[in-house]
């Protein structure tokens, strides 16, 4: 993302290297990261709250989703994949209101969660389902101690990004490409 002080020089050249890459990898890639570099001012223009959150969850995370989806399989992401690149941005939507409004942003994580363990329960990913549930099960215990005052924000999102991340991991291998 751009920044206060950064030249339009140095955002163009970025921009041209990533569509370059982009192209390299096979046109699905280059169109969704085209659309990518089109969104991405949105965050900004929508502020660091809530519009702003969500379309910068989409951005990070929905669309790093569905243009490595391309670049593994060299053709748009099928509707499974977007299903999934939705969740997990909603997950990492939560996150990013759990400095602020911890409840909130526990509840959006939450809830997105469930709804992939269920989307992959119903798919046959069984396994995959309840190596999901037990990973949101440990989530839970932190949430529960930071709830009590014993840990802060920060140190809660250190703790449970790298189960967001197990869940990545795990939902992709539970979805045929």
């Amino acid at each position: 993302m751009p920044h206060v002080g950064q030249s339009i020089s140095t955002i163009i050249f970025t921009a041209l290297i990533a569509l370059s890459i982009a192209l390299a990898l096979g046109t699905a890639t280059f169109i969704l990261t085209l659309i990518a570099l089109i969104f991405a001012p949105l965050e900004s223009e929508l502020g660091r709250t809530g519009a702003g959150r969500w379309a910068r969850a989409f951005s990070e995370i929905g669309m790093a989703w569905l243009i490595g989806d391309a670049a593994i399989s060299h053709v748009l992401p099928p509707l499974d994949s977007a299903l999934l690149a939705v969740l997990f941005a909603m997950t990492y939507r939560g996150l990013l209101s759990v400095g602020t409004r911890p409840q909130l942003g526990v509840t959006i994580a939450n809830v997105a969660q469930i709804a992939l363990i269920v989307f992959l329960a119903t798919r046959g990913a069984v396994i995959n389902a309840v190596i999901l549930a037990l990973a949101l099960g440990a989530q839970a215990l932190w949430q529960a101690v930071m709830r009590e005052g014993q840990q802060d924000t920060v140190a809660f999102l250190g703790r449970v990004q790298w189960f967001v991340l197990l869940a990545m991991v795990v939902a992709a291998l539970g979805v045929p490409h």
